[in-house]
């Protein structure tokens, strides 16, 4: 299995980037306009097996004024998967390192930052799932 290669080229590569202490924005990029969307989410039980697995693309508007945010999208889960759509509309909010979306916290990286809009931004974290699993979401964030 190339697994391992490859993740052991990728935790040497993020150590090296975390070790070289990339700093957060000088100031709190601003998360407004409309981006495209990008979820995954994994969850596994806490015998380690599998219980499921979420992909989930579309827009998500951002309001910086309200504090909102809308998305709208198609989601792929189950076994075998089924693609149906998913929209919804929740509060947000942004520091230099995290952010916050319905009330759960994430970790992000931003990137460019233009007018003090972030034109992309990354988060991830680790989150409670059903039935005591715990799962990886993770999501990406592209300006249109």
């Amino acid at each position: 299995m190339r697994m391992f290669p490859t993740a052991a080229a990728t935790l040497m590569f993020c150590s090296s980037v975390l070790a070289a202490g990339t700093p957060p924005p000088k100031a709190v990029p601003v998360v407004s306009g409309t981006y495209t969307y990008t979820w995954i989410e994994s969850c596994f039980n806490t015998n380690g097996t599998l219980a499921g697995i979420s992909h989930t693309t579309g827009t998500l508007v951002a309001d910086s004024g309200s504090g909102m945010a809308t998305l709208n999208g198609f989601t792929a889960q189950g076994s075998p998967p089924v693609l149906t759509t998913v929209s919804g509309t929740a509060a947000y909010s942004n520091t230099k390192t995290t952010i916050t979306i319905n009330g759960q916290t994430y970790d992000v990286f931003y990137g460019k930052v233009t007018k003090g809009v972030a034109t992309s931004l990354t988060y991830i974290a680790v989150v409670d799932g059903d039935s005591g699993a715990k799962c990886s979401d993770q999501a990406q964030l592209s300006l249109q």
